[in-house]
């Protein structure tokens, strides 16, 4: 019988743990537990990947961070489904875009309830009913927040939890003191300011009990203590809370007596003569009637467009908790950051705007000049001052100590609600004084570093804003060009727009030349802005603060010396993006922290876990530097670091995916050089994937720079990557390239390699004559060579050929003629393939019990000399010949057998071959479900590769199935 839903708890106030009716439940490792407190923390709502994996690891993530968190989460998932009562109707974790949301009632949750508790009990007018609300609340405690935390990253996450924790505390008291509590109450109070020394509200609380227990000379002792404390280590003095109730018991005000706590502790209590008057000791700026309310936000930017999900986020933040409501809650902070020109201030000043009216005390703004070109950034202490003159503050008042004018600061906005923007900010030092200390106020900062700092130890919450969306970057053209133009030319608006890089500055630039020139053609404007070298002249509106070129200089000249060195020679690097080996074997020196320091600057974003890039018009800025700077030597000793890393890479993963692959020797590794982590074969396999944009890319700059011994090794080390991913098309080009170093080096041996594999590139395409003129070729440099192996591959390949033409005959004489020239060679490996063609050649013509003993001959040698891929088709020989004599089942376990060793391998062509196979073989048995499912796999993989065989595996099944069929 399913358990109520009620008898299911999970716990994150102490360490994170799961009951069910008061039971246990084993959650896994800590890491496990960690992620489920994050989604237990956000409960409903969609967690990024990105967000846990930043939450899980302190220092830099590992490259696997992200299937780690895949790994949790599935791990979760089997503890979640296999807890009673938490069906898939009451709690689960569903995958979401880029994240996962952990569906459940939030009562189900502890931090939820205490939180729900709390909000109860501060609706609750009778003092007995909250107190009992409290206490429960508080009884929700076990220890710290996520006190097993994996990181502390993740305990900062239970920041406001304590915080919460702690008022609810000051609130159950102030209910006893109302309940008529004296003595207990004292002690308790006295231990919380012990443990809390600068908690004001603590000090008010413990004042007024001593005043109700008749103790008002202890209370105004509580109150020189308190304002030692705040004067000799803090520099200021305490705030209007403990001020007010201070002047109340030396007046003998009978209102701390009288009126109910939660009223006293209120910050806009009921006037009166004592307690309300101002007094000529008062700390400045305190009449909220005469103070003046500042309006100092900018004029936002005519036409702003996008950005939906920037500002539901800003929205979502200000909303948690109104804009920070209850006492002791700290004011909200949002960190907007991006790139130079993405229009971070665009976007913080329309929120603002939008937002003001929730803000009737003002909103504050300051330029921070952390980035401009004269280095002058603007000193915090002059910020506190300037800000303190538009709170009302006069000059004289102002204290001549930075800390005494930042808590001043505080003071003034500590019972207003101010938006407080922080605009152009540098690092976290230059914004942590100007961080109001109490509720109502909500500080919007923008910067071109991440200010990782502010986010962990402030609990700041980053936005991140990126390039324009294409449909956002073309609103944006329409908005200041008009929709009829930009509507008249749609092929020049996409040119301009991949022009710009969808980078907003760029494309305000673009608006601004087309909108003064109405008579240009749009045509004309991206014709100009085609060529990449003359892109940053031409997005120049001869203004500092909008050429490209000069807002780029401002972050690039705030770098170290050696991360503004990468940043140059990243530049070099022609695929999309990079990981960190590749840029550390650029720079020739260890790079992790220079890659930190450049992502924080924005000038390099880390899209994934990992990998590394910049747009096109950042690259174009570094280009022209490191043209500049960086002397020719210097540029051209990085490319052959980069050739370096990606060949020395390459090979390591496919000698890991194919240990027998005959690679040419090579030099070692060039000093500075790093390569590649490739562990086991998925992550061999999942480097080579990921890289072979960047590798094809390396590859044509090297036979362009002359770097030819680099060129052709690399494109023979991509052939079987190629060839086994179906990539044929890619292999003929690759082959090609690295064809045209090697004839350029005069090198046969080199030429052997790289016609054979355009053969094999042709031979796949169904270009027969373009195969044989590579044959022809092949076989004249072979015997020139005196190379034996080689003239029994090329052999193979012949018949392999001749397979296609349906020739089988003639195939198997050619493989006979490999087999001896393998054979007076010595050439285990070759003479194992030759073995294996033989007896399918045999199997095509019927002979198949010949087919049987030359294959099972062939499996021996291979297994032998350690040959996985020569392993794996000869198994699939054997199934096919098994299959056609009627043994289907042992056709079926030699077909799976082939199957797991080609997905072992990567190779995802002959695995679709083989699952045909093994279809038939289950058809044969009568298991026509099991036949199904295999050739629908093997569709799927077709259709993937975009294979011509993947349409008649298609007819294939909608004729059996009756109904159409499409790839899963």
């Amino acid at each position: 019988m399913l358990n109520r839903l009620r008898a299911v708890l999970f716990r994150v106030l102490g360490p994170v743990t799961a009951e069910v009716d008061g039971e246990p439940v084993a959650l896994g490792r800590r890491r496990d537990r960690s992620v489920l407190a994050a989604l237990l923390l956000d409960a409903g709502r969609v967690v990024p990947v990105d967000r846990l994996v930043d939450l899980l690891w302190d220092d830099s993530a590992p490259v696997a961070a992200r299937r780690a968190i895949r790994s949790h989460v599935a791990r979760l998932r089997g503890v979640l489904g296999a807890v009673p009562g938490t069906g898939a109707a009451t709690v689960r974790i569903d995958t979401s875009g880029e994240g996962y949301v952990l569906h459940l009632p939030p009562e189900s949750v502890d931090a939820h309830r205490f939180r729900g508790l709390v909000a109860d009990a501060r609706a609750t007018p009778d003092a007995a009913a909250r107190r009992e609300l409290l206490t429960t609340a508080l009884g929700l405690w076990r220890g710290p927040a996520l006190a097993d935390a994996a990181t502390s990253r993740l305990r900062d996450l239970g920041r406001d939890l304590e915080e919460l924790r702690v008022s609810a505390y000051e609130e159950r008291v102030a209910a006893d003191l109302d309940l008529g509590g004296r003595a207990d109450v004292v002690a308790d109070l006295r231990a919380l300011v012990e443990e809390h020394p600068y908690r004001e509200s603590a000090g008010a609380l413990l004042m007024v009990a001593l005043v109700r227990a008749g103790r008002r000379t202890e209370a105004l002792e509580t109150f020189r203590a308190v304002r030692e404390r705040f004067a000799d280590e803090l520099g200021i003095e305490p705030g209007p809370l403990v001020q007010r109730i201070h002047r109340a018991a030396l007046d003998g005000d009978d209102q701390l007596v009288r009126l109910p706590v939660v009223e006293l502790m209120d910050p806009a209590p009921p006037a009166r003569s004592a307690v309300g008057t101002s007094r000529p000791d008062d700390p400045p700026g305190r009449d909220r009637e005469q103070a003046p309310t500042p309006r100092e936000l900018p004029t936002p930017t005519a036409g702003f467009t996008g950005r939906t999900g920037q500002l539901s986020a800003l929205d979502v933040l200000l909303d948690d908790d109104g804009a920070a409501v209850g006492p002791g809650v700290p004011a909200r902070i949002a960190v907007i950051t991006g790139t130079a020109g993405v229009g971070k201030t665009t976007l913080a000043l329309h929120w603002a705007h939008r937002v003001a009216p929730r803000f009737p005390d003002g909103q504050l703004y300051l330029d921070l000049r952390g980035f401009d070109p004269s280095g002058a950034v603007l000193p915090t202490s002059e910020a506190v001052r300037r800000f303190l003159e538009s709170l009302g503050v006069p000059p004289q008042r102002v204290p001549a100590d930075p800390d005494a004018q930042t808590g001043l600061y505080r003071s003034v906005l500590a019972d207003r609600r101010v938006l407080v923007v922080l605009d152009n900010v540098r690092d976290a030092d230059q914004v942590r004084p100007l961080l109001p200390g109490t509720p109502g106020c909500f500080v919007l900062v923008t910067s071109r570093n991440q200010l990782t700092p502010l986010v962990t130890a402030e609990g700041a919450r980053p936005v991140t804003v990126d390039l324009m969306t294409a449909p956002e970057a073309e609103r944006l053209l329409a908005g200041r060009l008009g929709a009829q133009r930009v509507t008249a030319e749609p092929a020049a608006i996409a040119d301009l727009i991949d022009s710009c890089a969808r980078l907003p500055l760029a494309l305000a630039l673009v608006a601004a030349h087309g909108a003064l020139n109405p008579s240009f053609p749009l045509a004309a404007l991206a014709a100009e802005l085609r060529p990449a070298d003359d892109r940053l002249d031409l997005l120049d509106a001869g203004d500092a603060h909008t050429s490209l070129h000069t807002v780029f200089s401002w972050s690039y000249q705030a770098l170290s010396p050696a991360a503004a060195r990468l940043f140059r020679l990243l530049s070099i690097h022609p695929g999309p993006d990079l990981r960190l080996p590749a840029a550390q074997s650029l720079a020739g020196v260890p790079a992790r922290a220079l890659l930190a320091e450049l992502v924080r600057a924005n000038l390099v974003t880390e899209h994934l876990p990992g990998r590394y890039g910049f747009h096109d018009l950042l690259r174009a800025y570094a280009v022209r530097l490191s043209r500049s700077v960086d002397p020719e030597s210097e540029r051209r000793a990085a490319f052959q670091r980069l050739l370096d890393h990606y060949l020395g890479t390459a090979r390591v993963a496919m000698l890991r995916l194919q240990p027998d692959q005959p690679f040419p020797d090579s030099s070692p590794l060039l000093a500075g050089v790093v390569v590649d982590r490739v562990g086991d074969d998925d992550a061999a396999l999942a480097w080579l994937t990921a890289e072979y944009p960047a590798i094809k890319a390396t590859l044509q700059l090297a036979v362009d720079d002359g770097s030819d011994g680099y060129a052709w090794r690399l494109a023979h080390t991509l052939l079987s990557f190629l060839d086994r991913n179906g990539l044929w098309y890619e292999l003929e080009e690759v082959q090609s390239i690295g064809l045209v170093a090697a004839r350029r080096l005069g090198d046969r041996e080199a030429q052997v390699r790289l016609h054979r594999g355009l053969s094999v590139a042709y031979a796949h395409l169904g270009r027969f004559e373009d195969f044989q003129q590579q044959q022809d070729q092949l076989r004249r440099l072979l015997v020139e060579l005196g190379d034996l192996s080689g003239q029994g591959y090329s052999e193979l390949n012949t018949a392999w050929m001749l397979e296609q033409q349906g020739r089988y005959a003639d195939a198997l004489h050619g493989s006979r003629q490999a087999l001896a020239l393998f054979a007076k060679a010595g050439d285990l490996v070759g003479e194992a393939r030759a073995l294996n063609t033989v007896g399918w050649y045999a199997a095509l013509l019927g002979r198949y019990e010949e087919a049987l003993a030359v294959c099972r001959e062939a499996l021996r040698l291979h297994r032998e000399v350690g040959d996985r891929v020569g392993e794996a088709g000869v198994l699939d020989s054997i199934g096919y010949a098994h299959h056609h004599l009627g043994d289907h089942r042992s056709a079926v376990e030699y077909f799976e057998l082939s199957i797991d060793r080609y997905r072992q391998l990567g190779d995802r062509f002959n695995e679709a071959d083989v699952l045909t196979h093994l279809g038939d073989s289950h058809l044969s048995l009568g298991d026509r479900d099991a036949a199904e499912r295999a050739w629908q796999a093997a569709l799927d993989v077709l259709h993937e590769l975009d294979d011509a065989g993947a349409r008649s595996l298609r007819e294939k099944l909608t004729e059996r199935r009756g109904r159409p069929v499409t790839p899963a």
